[in-house]
């Protein structure tokens, strides 16, 4: 840790990334002996990223949420945080973490100038909702997470990596009832439901004009699978919380409809 924190060590990418990725690595073989400084070394990541926006740091941060999952891991019992105490704490992390993100890709780079940002931010966002859910969804920026997660579908351009991470993680928000999450999880998620059904509603139509836009030429086809699972997914949630026979049709047609009168447009 005293090696970490030199600036030297921080201003250096290829150091960085290296240092972060064994710092990851011993989160997982040795948590018991990192525990102690486990507040010190998210406080070292933290401004790492702030410094850098180093993509190993999300990926640091990634690994923390999931060990944090286990009520017997050595970090949940160093820390003394119950449920709602690590949901709060790791919600915190993520709306900081967040803040600085949204402010480097709309001042400093757009989202396909930085490919290895959106792919970090958006894995690191994927295992808040299977490890974490409550951390991410009352996150005060959860919204304009799953925005900025829309926009990045077509900001990416196609890049592979990211624009892939980008589309799983809408893909199993908004198909969360099909994950298979453990109940406590799922009851956590629950809670949520309406929120994330008015961001489907608000964002829909562009994520559906996205997803078909690139299935009909406009991205890799390497991407083709991720982005059919993401308008499935879409589909299947519309259709079992609408509360009409009438109503899912008529939405799905609209978004289907706009999307594939803009690629004719567009062609």
């Amino acid at each position: 840790n005293d090696i970490s924190s030199r600036q030297c060590c921080r201003a250096n990418d290829a150091v960085l990334s290296s240092l972060l990725e064994v710092q990851s690595q011993l989160l997982g073989v040795v948590p018991a002996l990192i525990a102690p400084y486990f507040k010190e070394l998210i406080s070292f990541v933290v401004r790492a990223y702030e410094e850098t926006f180093c993509p190993s740091a999300l990926d640091y941060i990634s690994a923390a949420v999931e060990l944090f999952d286990s009520e017997q891991s050595a970090m949940t019992v160093a820390s003394g945080l119950d449920e709602s105490g690590k949901d709060a704490t790791f919600s915190q992390l993520l709306s900081h973490l967040c803040q600085y993100t949204f402010t480097y890709i709309t001042q400093t780079k757009r989202p396909n100038e930085c490919p290895q940002i959106i792919k970090a931010m958006f894995e690191m966002a994927q295992r808040y909702l299977l490890f974490c859910p409550g951390g991410l969804c009352q996150c005060p920026e959860f919204s304009s997470l799953f925005a900025l997660a829309t926009a990045c579908l077509t900001e990416c351009k196609g890049e592979t990596e990211s624009t892939r991470a980008t589309a799983i993680f809408l893909t199993q928000l908004i198909g969360w009832k099909q994950i298979r999450l453990p109940p406590a999880k799922l009851s956590k998620m629950e809670q949520y439901a309406g929120t994330i059904d008015n961001l489907l509603a608000q964002h829909g139509e562009a994520i559906v004009k996205a997803c078909i836009g690139g299935l009909s030429g406009g991205m890799p086809q390497i991407l083709w699978p991720s982005l059919s699972e993401c308008l499935f997914a879409i589909t299947l949630h519309i259709i079992s919380t609408s509360h009409g026979a009438d109503e899912p049709n008529s939405i799905l047609y609209n978004w289907f409809y706009s999307a594939m009168s803009a690629g004719v447009s567009s062609g």
